[in-house]
Protein backbone atom coordinates (compact mmCIF):
# COMPACT_ATOMS: atom_id res chain seq x y z
CA UNK A 1 0.00 0.00 0.00
CA UNK A 2 1.15 3.82 -0.61
CA UNK A 3 1.23 5.81 2.65
CA UNK A 4 2.86 9.24 2.11
CA UNK A 5 4.06 9.69 -1.48
CA UNK A 6 7.24 7.67 -0.65
CA UNK A 7 5.69 4.16 0.17
CA UNK A 8 5.89 3.64 3.70
CA UNK A 9 4.05 5.20 6.61
CA UNK A 10 6.30 7.93 8.29
CA UNK A 11 7.76 6.76 11.78
CA UNK A 12 5.42 6.54 14.80
CA UNK A 13 7.22 8.15 17.21
CA UNK A 14 7.23 10.92 15.72
CA UNK A 15 2.98 11.15 15.15
CA UNK A 16 1.94 9.83 18.29
CA UNK A 17 -0.45 12.37 19.57
CA UNK A 18 -1.43 14.39 16.36
CA UNK A 19 -4.42 14.69 14.75
CA UNK A 20 -5.53 12.61 11.47
CA UNK A 21 -8.20 14.21 9.06
CA UNK A 22 -9.73 11.29 6.79
CA UNK A 23 -11.22 12.63 3.94
CA UNK A 24 -12.55 10.54 0.96
CA UNK A 25 -11.22 13.20 -1.75
CA UNK A 26 -11.92 10.62 -4.47
CA UNK A 27 -15.85 11.23 -4.37
CA UNK A 28 -16.01 14.60 -2.70
CA UNK A 29 -14.06 16.59 -5.18
CA UNK A 30 -12.67 20.12 -4.04
CA UNK A 31 -14.34 19.89 -0.68
CA UNK A 32 -11.91 18.25 1.19
CA UNK A 33 -8.97 19.87 1.10
CA UNK A 34 -11.12 23.09 1.30
CA UNK A 35 -12.21 21.70 4.55
CA UNK A 36 -8.46 21.10 6.14
CA UNK A 37 -7.77 24.57 5.25
CA UNK A 38 -10.49 26.13 6.64
CA UNK A 39 -9.98 24.10 9.94
CA UNK A 40 -6.00 25.01 9.38
CA UNK A 41 -7.08 28.51 9.82
CA UNK A 42 -9.38 28.14 12.63
CA UNK A 43 -6.40 26.53 14.69
CA UNK A 44 -6.71 27.97 18.01
CA UNK A 45 -10.42 26.23 18.23
CA UNK A 46 -8.83 23.05 17.53
CA UNK A 47 -7.42 21.09 20.80
CA UNK A 48 -4.24 19.67 17.87
CA UNK A 49 -3.41 21.09 14.88
CA UNK A 50 -4.06 18.24 11.41
CA UNK A 51 -0.94 17.43 10.90
CA UNK A 52 -1.57 14.39 8.43
CA UNK A 53 -4.39 14.01 6.17
CA UNK A 54 -5.53 10.47 4.75
CA UNK A 55 -6.41 10.61 1.03
CA UNK A 56 -6.68 8.13 -2.54
CA UNK A 57 -3.56 9.37 -4.53
CA UNK A 58 -6.08 11.10 -6.68
CA UNK A 59 -6.33 14.26 -4.26
CA UNK A 60 -2.98 13.95 -3.33
CA UNK A 61 -2.03 17.42 -5.21
CA UNK A 62 -4.41 18.96 -3.41
CA UNK A 63 -4.47 17.34 0.12
CA UNK A 64 -0.52 18.91 -0.15
CA UNK A 65 -1.79 22.01 -0.41
CA UNK A 66 -3.33 21.89 3.13
CA UNK A 67 0.23 21.95 4.19
CA UNK A 68 -0.32 18.61 6.20
CA UNK A 69 1.56 15.40 5.82
CA UNK A 70 -0.21 13.42 3.54
CA UNK A 71 -1.11 9.62 4.13
CA UNK A 72 -2.40 8.23 0.64
CA UNK A 73 -5.11 5.28 0.92
CA UNK A 74 -5.93 3.11 -1.76
CA UNK A 75 -9.17 4.01 -3.80
CA UNK A 76 -11.69 1.69 -4.80
CA UNK A 77 -11.41 -0.28 -7.76
CA UNK A 78 -11.67 2.33 -10.78
CA UNK A 79 -14.17 -0.07 -13.19
CA UNK A 80 -16.13 -1.08 -10.12
CA UNK A 81 -16.60 2.38 -9.22
CA UNK A 82 -17.47 3.66 -12.63
CA UNK A 83 -20.06 1.33 -13.03
CA UNK A 84 -21.91 2.24 -10.08
CA UNK A 85 -21.61 5.84 -10.90
CA UNK A 86 -23.50 4.92 -14.37
CA UNK A 87 -26.06 3.26 -12.31
CA UNK A 88 -26.75 6.00 -10.32
CA UNK A 89 -26.85 8.21 -13.62
CA UNK A 90 -30.09 6.43 -14.71
CA UNK A 91 -31.35 5.17 -11.10
CA UNK A 92 -34.33 7.07 -9.57
CA UNK A 93 -33.58 9.59 -6.19
CA UNK A 94 -34.25 6.98 -4.06
CA UNK A 95 -32.35 4.34 -6.01
CA UNK A 96 -29.50 6.72 -6.04
CA UNK A 97 -29.11 7.75 -2.75
CA UNK A 98 -28.66 3.83 -2.19
CA UNK A 99 -26.21 3.28 -4.76
CA UNK A 100 -23.81 6.79 -3.33
CA UNK A 101 -24.48 6.18 0.20
CA UNK A 102 -23.90 2.45 0.75
CA UNK A 103 -22.65 0.92 -1.56
CA UNK A 104 -19.83 4.14 -2.78
CA UNK A 105 -19.36 5.47 0.28
CA UNK A 106 -20.15 2.71 3.11
CA UNK A 107 -18.62 -0.04 0.84
CA UNK A 108 -16.24 0.73 -1.45
CA UNK A 109 -14.34 3.53 -0.12
CA UNK A 110 -14.23 2.52 2.98
CA UNK A 111 -12.92 -0.93 1.92
CA UNK A 112 -10.38 0.82 0.08
CA UNK A 113 -9.60 3.00 3.25
CA UNK A 114 -9.84 1.60 5.79
CA UNK A 115 -6.19 -0.60 6.08
CA UNK A 116 -4.48 2.86 5.60
CA UNK A 117 -6.46 4.69 8.52
CA UNK A 118 -5.74 1.69 10.77
CA UNK A 119 -2.50 1.24 10.75
CA UNK A 120 -2.54 5.41 11.07
CA UNK A 121 -4.64 4.39 14.31
CA UNK A 122 -2.57 1.84 15.89
CA UNK A 123 0.58 3.22 14.68
CA UNK A 124 0.90 6.74 15.10
CA UNK A 125 -2.03 6.83 17.93
CA UNK A 126 -3.91 10.20 17.00
CA UNK A 127 -5.05 12.43 19.11
CA UNK A 128 -8.42 12.90 17.22
CA UNK A 129 -9.35 12.27 13.67
CA UNK A 130 -11.81 14.73 11.78
CA UNK A 131 -13.96 12.94 9.06
CA UNK A 132 -16.70 13.78 6.17
CA UNK A 133 -20.21 12.90 7.01
CA UNK A 134 -19.74 10.14 4.24
CA UNK A 135 -16.01 8.83 5.41
CA UNK A 136 -16.97 5.63 7.58
CA UNK A 137 -13.28 4.44 8.13
CA UNK A 138 -12.16 6.95 10.43
CA UNK A 139 -14.68 6.73 12.89
CA UNK A 140 -14.52 2.61 12.35
CA UNK A 141 -10.89 2.86 13.09
CA UNK A 142 -10.97 5.45 16.27
CA UNK A 143 -13.52 3.07 17.45
CA UNK A 144 -11.36 0.43 17.23
CA UNK A 145 -8.29 2.14 19.15
CA UNK A 146 -10.46 4.48 21.43
CA UNK A 147 -9.40 7.45 19.62
CA UNK A 148 -12.28 10.47 19.36
CA UNK A 149 -13.41 11.45 16.56
CA UNK A 150 -15.44 14.33 15.03
CA UNK A 151 -17.43 14.93 11.85
CA UNK A 152 -17.22 18.15 9.58
CA UNK A 153 -21.04 18.34 8.43
CA UNK A 154 -21.25 18.54 4.77
CA UNK A 155 -24.84 19.27 4.96
CA UNK A 156 -28.02 19.55 7.14
CA UNK A 157 -28.13 16.84 9.92
CA UNK A 158 -31.11 15.12 8.88
CA UNK A 159 -29.77 14.64 5.17
CA UNK A 160 -26.61 13.20 6.84
CA UNK A 161 -28.45 11.16 8.89
CA UNK A 162 -30.80 9.73 6.37
CA UNK A 163 -27.39 8.92 4.37
CA UNK A 164 -25.67 6.82 7.59
CA UNK A 165 -28.63 5.00 7.94
CA UNK A 166 -28.78 4.14 4.28
CA UNK A 167 -24.95 3.28 4.52
CA UNK A 168 -25.70 1.00 7.58
CA UNK A 169 -26.29 -2.12 6.70
CA UNK A 170 -22.87 -2.60 4.53
CA UNK A 171 -20.79 -0.84 7.75
CA UNK A 172 -21.96 -3.67 10.33
CA UNK A 173 -19.41 -6.50 9.60
CA UNK A 174 -16.38 -3.30 10.54
CA UNK A 175 -18.57 -3.08 14.19
CA UNK A 176 -20.46 0.23 13.21
CA UNK A 177 -23.24 0.52 15.76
Amino acid sequence: MRRNGHGALPGAKDWAGTSLAVIDAELQLQRPPEIVEHLRGWRHRLTRAIELVAVPASAAERAHRTGARVCLAEAPPAGVLAASFRRFASASAAEAAVIVNREIFGRLCTAAMLPTVDEACRTWRPAAILHEAAEFAGPIAADRYGIPHIQVAISRADVEAASLKLAAPVLEPYGWQ
